[in-house]
């Protein structure tokens, strides 16, 4: 899912920032390639540049993740829907839809 040098110059990249509200991705846009690093530029204001290792994937993304538009409207449909999603899994009485959801998910049932 998160492959490696997936951004291009002039790519728009979303750096996800826990302290930044209410919006938590923040838009940066790709400037540049400069030897090993992308360099980001905020697209709003003047926060300061990024650099971000091209060889990189989401776990060695320390501090703050970034994304790609794709993984971030990914990330925000899952946020805004996981819990209501198992809620609805978890009243559901009909076994079909149970054990299909089973599968999906690849749950290995006890009995």
């Amino acid at each position: 899912m998160y492959s490696k040098r997936k951004f291009k110059v002039g790519d728009r990249a979303w750096r996800f920032d826990q302290m930044h509200r209410p919006e938590q991705f923040c838009p940066y846009c790709v400037d540049g390639i400069e030897g090993r690093f992308y360099t980001m530029v905020h697209y709003v204001g003047n926060h300061r540049a990024w650099e971000l290792p091209v060889s990189f994937d989401k776990a060695e993304r320390k501090g703050s993740a970034w994304y790609t538009d794709q993984e971030r409207d990914d990330e925000l449909w899952m946020r805004a829907n996981r819990h209501s999603i198992a809620s609805a899994v978890s009243m559901c009485r009909d076994i079909a839809t149970l054990r299909q959801v089973a599968e999906l998910i690849c749950w290995k049932a006890t009995k």
